[in-house]
């Protein structure tokens, strides 16, 4: 499996342990609600965020979402927010060694 990395379009191998993935709220919709998930500029990801709100793995989809650099709403947040997110934990992770 693959995904698309953000910051240089490459496609990068992902780790063998994604079972969280299967409990996951946003699966329970289906296919059909992706278009929610991966909003076009402009348009609201409110939605996507009201069912990453309740989900039972969010944050391991959070750290991921972060790890990756996926692309659309993860983990109740949007590309932007997780773009903040990464600075901050650079930093932090700099100053616990």
């Amino acid at each position: 499996m693959t995904v698309l990395m953000s910051r240089d379009d490459r496609l990068v191998p992902l780790p063998e342990n994604l079972l969280w993935r299967d409990r996951a709220a946003c699966r329970a919709l289906g296919a059909e609600s992706s278009e929610i998930f991966f909003p076009t500029p402009g348009q609201s990801a409110d939605a996507a965020k009201v069912v990453c709100r309740s989900c039972p793995v969010k944050s391991e989809c959070l750290a991921f979402a972060v790890e990756y650099r996926c692309q659309g709403v993860w983990g109740e947040t949007t590309d932007e927010e997780r773009a903040r997110l990464r600075p901050e934990r650079r930093r932090a992770s700099t100053l616990t060694r």
